[in-house]
């Protein structure tokens, strides 16, 4: 896995390795892509091993192309900024051969109910446990602030401001304008 950005659109790097987890290369091309869209979950396997037809919506966000091999395309955009797709729609997505690493330019996915509460559902049933059928009444706001509190005291955040070139100072500053 590795993110390249001849150009220099993101930055003076030229090429950086990502985590491993896919056989996939994220090349930054100069035009960012944002679009509503909607569509619908292709995969049936693993994390969206309950989810297969269901509808998904929200943005597209992107800024070049992922290519790579040894994934299942996990969405269908039929339709972006209310324009149908042509043809049977755009394959979206990428899931590993385990059915475990899930990467995506949608952004949002979360904030579709019924696929939010399938996905814990199958990760529920891999663990052994039980969750309750619906997720009404969820603060969802509050549980991913409660995400991202747990991610900051889990990393070194010193190290990953210096390692992306940033300071503390540019997120203070970033999230203030927001």
């Amino acid at each position: 896995t590795n993110v390249s950005d001849p150009d220099h659109i993101e930055s003076s790097i030229t090429e950086l390795d990502g985590l491993g987890l896919m056989d996939l290369t994220t090349v930054f091309e100069g035009t960012k892509e944002t679009h509503r869209i909607n569509g619908k979950v292709v995969a049936a396997t693993g994390l969206l091993a309950g989810a297969a037809g269901m509808p998904v919506s929200g943005y597209e966000i992107h800024m070049g192309r992922t290519v790579g091999q040894g994934f299942t395309p996990t969405f269908l955009i039929e339709d972006r900024a209310d324009v149908a797709v042509t043809g049977s729609g755009d394959p979206e997505g990428a899931l590993d051969a385990t059915g475990s690493v899930l990467g995506t330019y949608i952004h949002g996915l979360f904030h579709n109910s019924e696929l939010r509460g399938a996905m814990l559902q199958e990760l529920a049933r891999r663990k052994g446990v039980s969750l309750p059928d619906a997720t009404a009444g969820v603060d969802l706001d509050r549980e991913y602030d409660k995400l991202a509190d747990w991610v900051r005291s889990s990393l070194d955040m010193d190290l990953v401001y210096r390692l992306s070139g940033l300071s503390r100072d540019y997120n203070a500053a970033r999230v203030s304008t927001i």
